[in-house]
């Protein structure tokens, strides 16, 4: 019974930070960020605080249940506890990844087949692979490495640890091949223009290393532990870790390159660049266009082809150009005030 209690608990747990994951994404497209790069920064972080907080919920009960009743929670127990959250953690995730493209795909072919009558723009928006989350496959390493250095912390060498450490390693191998697989082939193309999503992974994944600290402090001053002692040596060692961090970031920032190469040239060998991803740029290039960005097409996936190819047939500069001093030798007069002229 009591381990019937415990897995439910855990998979419960589990299941709640797909929905947590779920909602935050919903209110993220609700808000409606200007910049891509900050919405996936800020939906990371409150992603993942959400459910870190979620999954040592139910310890922080136990916890306060057995300080009221004089009782105390034994390591050994907390260990497994956590091992199990971790387990169900990754089950659940690894299901959700498998069955939403899925059910994903079948709801959308159900959708057009009942439609006697679809155009082809709305059907190629709905048939579209689904973009790489990369702030939620962040988010579930984020909360597994946490739990895993929290056992390292209470008990290193239990085998609840070892195997938990273990698997971790192995699923991050794996993770990282299945998602290269996914982000090259399935998946639809995605741009970031500023990395904010990697700096705050970065100095959100300096937690898991601050617990494995706690609990080598705890281990070294066992007869003076207190929870004002656990407090001051995570924050010091969170402190540490994002100074270093910062610096670590502000020594590896690139420094921003200008060349000569024409628009032409980078289109030629690129089929998607800034300029045709930026739906604003592109209106501002047709209706404006400038000797630097001529008109540009709008990217489109599924034919690249025409992004690279667009300038290849015929020197679209060279007519810019013309154009630009007709239109200067002969500017436009605007519609005539009397109708009749």
């Amino acid at each position: 019974l009591f381990f019937m209690e415990q897995a439910s608990v855990c998979w419960s747990v589990a299941i709640s930070n797909r929905v947590i994951a779920a909602l935050v994404r919903s209110a993220a497209l609700r808000v409606g960020f200007l910049q891509r790069a900050s919405e996936d920064a800020a939906t990371f972080c409150v992603a993942a605080t959400c459910m870190l907080f979620n999954c040592v919920s139910h310890m922080l009960v136990v916890a306060v249940v057995s300080y009221q009743e004089g009782t105390v929670l034994t390591v050994d127990l907390t260990v497994e506890i956590l091992f199990h959250t971790l387990v169900a953690h990754v089950v659940v995730t690894e299901i959700e990844r498998m069955l939403l493209p899925l059910l994903l795909y079948w709801h959308t072919f159900a959708s057009i087949a009942d439609k006697s009558f679809l155009p082809v723009r709305e059907a190629e928006v709905m048939l579209t692979a689904p973009e790489m989350e990369l702030w939620i496959r962040y988010a579930d390493h984020f909360i597994m490495w946490c739990l895993a250095c929290g056992m390292l912390a209470f008990k290193p060498l239990a085998s609840y640890t070892m195997v938990a450490i273990l698997l971790c390693s192995v699923y991050c191998v794996a993770t990282y091949l299945t998602d290269k697989y996914r982000f090259l082939r399935t998946c639809g193309q995605v741009y970031s223009i500023a990395p904010k999503l990697d700096s705050a992974a970065h100095y959100f994944f300096t937690i898991p290393p601050a617990l494995i600290f706690v609990g080598a402090v705890f281990r070294v001053v066992s007869q003076e532990a207190t929870l004002t002692l656990a407090v001051t040596a995570f924050c010091a060692h969170v402190a540490l870790s994002i100074v270093l961090v910062r610096v670590f970031l502000f020594c590896s920032q690139p420094e921003p390159q200008t060349t000569d190469v024409p628009y032409v040239e980078v289109a030629s060998m690129t089929p998607f660049n800034y300029f045709n991803t930026n739906k604003i740029h592109v209106l501002r290039a047709l209706h404006f266009p400038s000797l630097a960005v001529p008109p540009i097409y709008p990217c489109v996936p599924g034919k690249e082809y025409l992004h690279g190819g667009q300038f290849a047939d015929f020197d679209e500069p060279t007519r810019l150009r013309e154009g630009l001093m007709r239109l200067v030798k002969a500017p436009l007069q605007g519609w005539p005030r009397n109708p009749a002229e």
